[in-house]
C-alpha cells in the first residue's frame, strides 16, 4: 500500500514538474503580442486618443493636456502605469511598455507608425 501510495505522488510529481516546464517554456517562447495583448491594445487606444488631438490641433498633446483627456473620457491614467507616453516634437510622438524582462521596451514611433523593441 505504502508503494502504490509513493508510486502515484511521485507520478503527480512529475506531472506538475513536466506541467510547469511546458507552460514556462510557453511563456518563453509564444508569441510575444498574444502574450501582451492587453499592452498592445491600450496603446493602441492612446494613440488613437494622441492621433485625434492632433488632427484637431495639428500638435501633438503635452503629458497634461493628454492625462486630463483620458481623465475626461475616463480611461487609464498615464500617471498609475504605462503605456508611457512622450512628446517628441509638435508632430512627433512615442508611446511605450515594458516589454519581455526588465529593461526592454516596446516602442511605437509615430513618425513611422511602427512598434519597436528596444533594450
Amino acid at each position: 500500500m505504502k508503494q502504490k501510495v509513493i508510486r502515484y505522488f511521485s507520478v503527480g510529481a512529475l506531472g506538475t514538474v513536466a506541467l510547469a516546464s511546458l507552460w514556462i517554456g510557453f511563456l518563453r517562447w509564444a508569441p510575444a503580442p498574444w502574450l501582451y495583448s492587453k499592452q498592445f491594445r491600450i496603446s493602441e487606444e492612446l494613440i488613437e486618443t494622441i492621433d485625434t488631438f492632433q488632427a484637431v490641433y495639428n500638435r501633438t498633446p503635452s503629458e497634461q493636456e493628454l492625462l486630463e483627456i483620458l481623465s475626461q473620457q475616463g480611461k487609464f491614467s498615464l500617471s498609475e502605469r504605462c503605456p508611457c507616453y512622450r512628446p517628441l516634437t509638435k508632430s512627433t510622438y512615442q508611446v511605450w511598455f515594458g516589454y519581455q524582462s526588465v529593461g526592454t521596451s516596446m516602442v511605437y514611433h509615430s513618425d513611422s507608425q511602427t512598434w519597436q523593441k528596444q533594450e
